[in-house]
């Protein structure tokens, strides 16, 4: 089946049934979007914190940070969609404290069930057997395993956390660097600078990737097999 091209596509046809590809893509999008929720208002919340002013007032503060990036007002009543909008992020911004207890929990355990079945997926597609150990409690075994995504989950964060910093800075200084260039060379300072931007977001997404498929299964997938897998997700 390796030796021609429609060989490879048949086989990666029948593998992708055999192991219920589609399947697994749905559980694995449903898990994320469960998780996507609570990420999504402790961006909220971080936001609120991080662009309050002076006068120490985070939802004006915050629907004025969120209003550059909304269309503008129709200004009729009822008839503003983005007015929904402004209303939903001023309730998350005054309520943030109360928020956050709910959601930071939320999110480790969904994150975590994303990560678990994130390894049920890659065990059954690479048949990655379980490694042998003793015999243990089944608490003590879900706790363990819990504890796995845990750690997966932090990783995951301070990958995209590095990455954010990565891209502001790449981007503050290649606006910094076309802004003082002579004006015959400050289009391609822009031109490099967007490039740097679509190979670092690439870069991240293997490095996401990578992470997701070297360490996700039950045991560690080759290096081999983990880049060409993370390589051809990014």
């Amino acid at each position: 089946w390796h030796e021609s091209p429609w060989g490879f596509l048949r086989r990666t046809v029948y593998a992708a049934g055999e192991v219920n590809i589609p399947f697994l893509a749905s559980a694995l999008t449903f898990d994320a979007l469960l998780a996507g929720v609570p990420f999504l208002l402790l961006v909220l919340v971080g936001l609120s914190l991080f662009i309050q002013g002076p006068r120490g007032d985070a939802t004006h503060d915050l629907l004025r940070a969120i209003d550059r990036f909304l269309p503008p007002s129709v200004g009729t009543a009822g008839a503003d969609p983005s007015e929904v909008i402004r209303t939903l992020l001023g309730r998350v911004a005054e309520n943030r404290s109360r928020l956050s207890l709910y959601a930071v929990p939320l999110f480790i355990w969904f994150s975590a069930r994303l990560f678990a079945s994130a390894r049920t997926a890659l065990n059954r597609i690479y048949r990655v057997a379980t490694p042998p150990h003793k015999a243990r409690h089944f608490v003590m075994s879900f706790l363990v395993a819990k504890a796995s995504d845990v750690v997966m989950v932090g990783a995951t964060l301070l990958l995209f956390l590095l990455y954010i910093l990565v891209s502001s800075t790449f981007t503050a200084a290649f606006t910094w660097g076309a802004a003082q260039a002579d004006v015959t060379v400050a289009p391609v300072v822009a031109y490099l600078g967007r490039f740097a931007g679509v190979l670092l977001t690439f870069v991240g997404a293997l490095a996401f990737f990578l992470l997701v498929y070297r360490f996700g299964a039950a045991r560690l997938l080759r290096w081999r097999t983990a880049i060409g897998s993370a390589t051809f997700a990014a």
